[in-house]
């Protein structure tokens, strides 16, 4: 569903393409984009995107590197990036991004922490992970990440 704030009103769209629950989701150049997840049985590999003008979504054919539930995703430099998660049975630290211009994901150095279910945002320039679950315990660590020097 989504929200008109004009008409205080809520109106159904289009459903996704693959159910999915643990996924992220985010928005550029007005679209959405959600990657991973889980789907009841297996974690995703899977991503696809929601074009509000023609009220369709739209499956991205290359799959990512791996499924990733409880993954993080954010918009970060014209590009979606795909952080972490779990794939039914290891925490990643790898990360990849998506480029709609190409279509295809790319390697990111990996992240510090393996982790799923963590905070994910931009801010000054760098993408920022908070907190998470790397298999046996919370964690109370935040990594950012810098694309000019394309380190952790």
């Amino acid at each position: 569903v989504k929200y008109t704030p004009e008409n205080v009103q809520w109106s159904f769209i289009q459903p996704m393409i693959e159910a999915r629950s643990d996924a992220s989701a985010a928005q550029l150049d007005g679209k959405i984009y959600i990657c991973g997840g889980f789907n009841g049985l297996d974690c995703l590999d899977s991503a696809e995107f929601y074009d509000p003008v023609v009220d369709q979504w739209s499956l991205i054919l290359t799959p990512m590197s791996c499924p990733r539930s409880g993954v993080g995703v954010v918009a970060y430099n014209r590009e979606i990036y795909a952080i972490g998660g779990y794939d039914g049975l290891t925490r990643h630290k790898s990360c990849e991004k998506y480029d709609p211009t190409t279509r295809r994901w790319t390697f990111v150095c990996e992240m510090y922490s393996p982790r799923s279910n963590f905070g994910v945002e931009v801010l000054d320039g760098c993408v920022y992970v908070m907190g998470g679950y790397n298999g046996l315990t919370t964690i109370d660590g935040v990594e950012s990440y810098d694309d000019e020097s394309k380190e952790w």
